[in-house]
């Protein structure tokens, strides 16, 4: 929770750079609107799960553990929310900035600017993906450390405690799943740019020029990393079939107790 805490200020810090690139590229509005609707989800989370497991986590207990064990699930909850939150503004941002890109590629009628555009905006994705990978690092073992601690809380002998820590998880999960699918999709975006501007036709005396042009834009590699990882869409299949793996093996265990 401490990490994702400071992840949060970290993330924070720098977001009024974004909305300057994205006030200059005319998507700011689009960006804050999409904002504000995944803040309203966030918040209907963070009251529907505290309202949900602090009482039923209460009267598990006689003693004030039920109440501690409540205000931990609500606190966690609420601090990891605001980092899937706050790491979804800025991948949402490096996709906006790749479809404006994209339509600028479309509706452009000379070549000439399109390559440093597209450098400034890798720039600016790639600045993204460093202030994106230790909090994606944070939400990375928080996965882990919950499914280790959820396997313990199943195969304990306190059928309702177990039902409210895997509800609580398989929900975070699916955000977290979501996240890094959203990721995959950016990169999927910037793929797909250099065939995009070789499609277009400029005129038969500046195919030379394209075709250098879009080596470079490839040689660029941009995108979202982890740590020199691309997140793509065979990792997230991966993940997505481990985690219906292990569901499948928790969710029996848990209805025969």
């Amino acid at each position: 929770a401490l990490g994702a805490f400071f992840a949060i200020i970290h993330i924070s810090s720098r977001l009024a750079t974004y909305y300057r690139y994205a006030s200059t590229c005319a998507f700011a509005d689009d960006w804050a609107r999409r904002s504000r609707r995944r803040s309203l989800l966030v918040v209907t989370s963070i009251f529907v799960v505290s309202g949900w497991s602090w009482p039923l986590l209460a009267g598990s207990f006689d003693n004030g553990l039920g109440h501690m064990s409540g205000a931990a699930v609500a606190a966690g909850w609420s601090v990891l929310a605001a980092l899937w939150e706050i790491c979804f503004l800025v991948v949402d941002f490096c996709g906006m900035a790749a479809d404006s890109f994209g339509t600028e590629v479309m509706t452009a009628e000379q070549l000439g600017g399109l390559v440093s555009r597209f450098n400034v905006m890798s720039a600016v994705v790639r600045r993204a993906g460093f202030l994106l990978e230790r909090p994606l690092l944070v939400i990375t073992q928080c996965n882990l450390g919950l499914c280790a601690l959820g396997v313990m809380v199943v195969l304990s002998d306190s059928p309702p405690t177990a039902a409210i820590f895997l509800g609580v998880v398989t929900a975070w999960l699916l955000l977290s799943f979501s996240l890094f699918s959203a990721v995959a999709e950016v990169n999927l975006k910037l793929d797909r740019l250099p065939p995009l501007l070789n499609a277009r036709h400029f005129g038969f005396e500046i195919d030379l020029d394209k075709r250098c042009a879009v080596d470079d834009m490839r040689a660029c590699d941009a995108g979202l990393k982890m740590f020199n990882v691309r997140v793509d869409r065979k990792i997230m299949l991966k993940l997505g079939y481990y985690g219906i793996a292990g569901l499948s093996a928790l969710v029996p265990r848990l209805l025969n107790t």
